[in-house]
């Protein structure tokens, strides 16, 4: 049901997931490749000239408080608060990509790359301490 054809292109949609909390936190995903896994991800394959060219991608957003935040190190002297956390993923390259049923198949070599991040403000427990921003931002580039 994800995978179509629009003329001579392939497309395949992401698979979205919405976290609500009760505490009024949220996450959403569209298709973000965790553990590098482009599977669940936005997927368009084509042909560039008499070249077979396949990309595919996806990200994530999520607004968190200190206690749903898991991307922020443990402390005991305040909290974080908000927590906002991110990640983009995106492959691109030369090849193609057969899925139907149980049978799967690919072909390719591709640039992958990957970039998630965490911006949280730290609001100290005593008083007299100024609060600070925490940002944490960590990548990766690969040829696959």
């Amino acid at each position: 049901m994800r995978q179509f054809d629009v003329g001579a292109l392939a497309v395949t949609l992401p698979i979205v997931v919405i976290d609500i909390y009760t505490n009024g936190d949220f996450a959403i995903d569209f298709g973000f490749p965790w553990k590098g896994d482009f599977s669940r991800s936005f997927a368009i394959q084509g042909f560039a000239g008499p070249f077979p060219v396949i990309g595919a991608g996806g990200f994530y957003f999520a607004k968190l408080s200190a206690e749903t935040a898991t991307c922020t190190p443990a402390i005991t002297i305040g909290t974080f608060s908000p927590v906002y956390e991110f990640g983009l993923g995106l492959k691109i390259g030369l090849g193609r990509s057969f899925n139907k049923g149980p049978l799967k198949a690919e072909i390719s070599i591709t640039i992958r790359g990957i970039i998630q991040g965490v911006v949280a403000r730290f609001n100290p427990s005593d008083p007299s301490v100024a609060s600070d921003d925490y940002f944490k931002i960590q990548g990766g580039v690969s040829l696959v």
